[in-house]
């Protein structure tokens, strides 16, 4: 069915947006789809379960216009707590049904015939659209490629008498990048004296990582007096299906706002307002943001290098670019396509996000999907006594039974038992061993992690080696040494503690005697599982068992820790008892005395659900280890 006469189209250069195509692309060729911003996992229960309690309070009515006072204060407490900057809730908070509609609503306010919009691009699809249809003009100003930095300059001569407001976005959609200290500066000069609003996007605010500070309009009192910022609930609480935000503005921009939103929306879901409400309080819900997301981050960035893909700088938000000039020299629409269609991965073209299409030959993907489960085997068994040949021999043997891992860890001193006897045992870190461990990982296509003893600058060390496929290598030098057996006589401790990165999970090695030192594995949420390697006695074992017990609860990770089986040439005895424990101390695997493989998945789901849920290492105390 049509209408019988022409339509005159308000926007005729839009048509259906890039978003939808490669979703449906994606869905079409059961692609995975990286293309749209939304996460791929379930917000937290608490929040479901606050929304229900509030439909059962009576919140099944309109709220008011502005939102709900009580949430509105909490926005207020929130944005002074971490700005320090104070909106009143009454007259300068509004409650709105999505970010993008804050955005719209903002720009109806304000935006008249002929009034110019300076943004810049690439710029997310909803600005323009929202200026042409209130009279305004764009006026585009191009990022510098490739770090998608300001020229203040070439804004300064942009800006007319016409000149009624001028659009940021940072965190940065598409391109990750942030604006920083000076960036504001330079903008607070360039409208001083002027009339001139700033809408600023920072629905992305809590998505910032390594440790950079989310440069709010908020920090700036002559900005924030001229500003409208909008925030949103859906991406701070994974919530993007719910549509919902909040704009702050002074008390004269916020009314203008509230006479366009009262007559789109006027307001926004109740029980959804009382959630949030009650979630907003407890600022641990946001603040561990950065990490959550950065890991997510570096876990894609970890799957894409040894790629032909160039990974372009990304200091926020969902998204990572890659630049793909060395693979293709397509169009990166015609390219992410292909992509799609041949190899199951959907992206977006960065020049959809230009109005003259610039093509910088760059995709963006969303980096925001679960983590994959870690999947770790341990390998529990006899180790003869200063035989290398034969100990290699032997785990060649075992581990030819072992697929479908991630991670296989062998026990302390795997290749000669726990011998103190170094000049005879030592080698280099590109000897025998290090050199078997390659081909292992190269012929297998996992990671392989087991302490030796390596020789170094005349020094020798109990080393735990982590050697993945592609022959690179890492590692841990045993910070205590077990005195009572003479070893801090003939090896050198360690001075650093160090984090790997497998598959996007950080982990955290450490060698057995490190066991007993808990301010040494003290977890300041730096990684996700603490990896023992041992030679730990069998007189000893029920100390081994409490002990890695404690540290999967007081730290709140996974514990995975492998001891031998059998008698060494001291006539010492081991009987296993390797183990993978819990966030909560429970026992996953475990195995006492036998030759064994011991595997399991790590599920990131789960524990970072419990960290949210029972936030304990927020509380720990602040403090630094002296080395002597």
């Amino acid at each position: 069915m049509n209408h019988p006469s022409t339509i005159s189209s308000k926007l005729p250069k839009n048509g259906q947006s890039i978003f939808s195509i490669m979703s449906g692309l994606a869905n079409e060729h059961d692609a995975i789809n990286l293309s749209q911003g939304f996460p791929d996992f379930n917000p937290d229960e608490r929040l479901t379960k606050l929304v229900t309690e509030g439909m059962r309070k009576g919140f099944n009515q309109y709220a008011p216009m502005p939102g709900l006072m009580d949430l509105r204060e909490v926005i207020a407490d929130k944005t002074y707590e971490l700005y320090g900057i104070d909106y009143s809730a009454p007259d300068e908070v509004t409650v709105v049904p999505g970010a993008t509609y804050g955005i719209f609503a903002a720009i109806s306010a304000v935006i008249k015939e002929d009034d110019e919009v300076i943004l810049f691009e690439p710029a997310y699809d909803c600005y323009v659209p929202a200026i042409e249809l209130n009279g305004g003009k764009p006026i585009r100003v191009e990022l510098k490629f490739p770090n998608f930095n300001i020229d203040w300059a070439e804004v300064a001569k942009l800006i007319t008498f016409r000149t009624k407001m001028i659009i940021i976005n940072t965190p940065h959609n598409p391109s990750g990048c942030v604006l920083g200290p000076e960036d504001l500066k330079q903008l607070a000069k360039l409208v001083h004296g002027s009339d001139i609003i700033i809408l600023s996007d920072e629905v992305y605010e809590h998505i910032i990582f390594d440790n950079t500070r989310h440069e709010s309009v908020a920090y700036y009192p002559e900005l924030a007096e001229r500003s409208f910022i909008v925030s949103s609930f859906g991406k701070t609480y994974h919530t993007t299906g719910w549509k919902m935000g909040y704009v702050l503005a002074p008390k004269n921009l916020t009314r203008e706002l509230r006479k366009v939103h009262q007559f789109l929306a006027f307001s926004t879901s109740s029980p959804m307002q009382y959630a949030y409400s009650k979630m907003l309080k407890n600022p641990k819900t946001y603040n561990g943001l950065p990490q959550f997301y950065q890991e997510k981050r570096d876990y894609f960035a970890e799957l894409v290098r040894g790629s032909r893909f160039e990974l372009l700088p990304c200091s926020g938000s969902y998204f990572q670019l890659l630049k793909y000039d060395k693979i293709s020299d397509e169009r990166d629409e015609d390219f992410a396509k292909r992509l799609t269609i041949e190899h199951k991965i959907a992206s977006i073209p960065i020049s959809v996000f230009y109005r003259n299409k610039t093509d910088n030959n760059v995709l963006r993907f969303c980096s925001r999907n679960t983590m994959h489960d870690l999947n770790i085997s341990l390998v529990q068994t006899i180790v003869a006594w200063e035989d290398k040949q034969t100990n290699l021999d032997h785990f060649t043997n075992i581990i030819e039974t072992i697929s479908d891992t991630d991670l296989v860890v062998l026990p302390e001193m795997f290749n000669t038992g726990f011998s103190m006897n170094p000049s005879k045992n030592g080698e280099s870190m590109e000897g025998p061993t290090i050199q078997w461990m390659k081909h292992v990982t190269e012929q297998k296509q996992f990671e392989l992690a087991g302490s030796l003893i390596i020789e170094e600058n005349d020094k020798y060390f109990n080393r735990f080696v982590k050697v993945s496929p592609s022959g690179e290598t890492e590692y841990y030098d045993k910070r205590h040494a077990f005195s009572m057996a003479g070893e801090d006589k003939v090896f050198t401790k360690g001075s650093e503690r160090v984090v790997w990165n497998t598959k996007g999970w950080k982990i955290c090695p450490q060698v057995c005697y490190d066991l007993r030192f808990p301010v040494w594995s003290r977890n300041d949420s730096a990684y996700d599982v603490l990896l023992y390697t041992a030679n730990w006695p069998e007189k000893r074992i029920s100390h081994w068992l409490a002990l890695t017990k404690a540290r999967a609860i007081e730290n709140q990770c996974y514990v995975a820790a492998v001891n031998r089986t059998g008698q060494d040439g001291e006539g010492i005895h081991y009987n296993g008892n390797s183990v993978i424990i819990d966030f909560d101390g429970q026992s996953l695997v475990h195995d006492e005395g036998q030759d064994v493989v011991l595997s399991f998945s790590l599920s990131k789901e789960k524990l970072d659900n419990r960290r949210a849920q029972f936030p304990v290492l927020n509380d720990r105390d602040s403090f630094s280890v002296g080395l002597a």
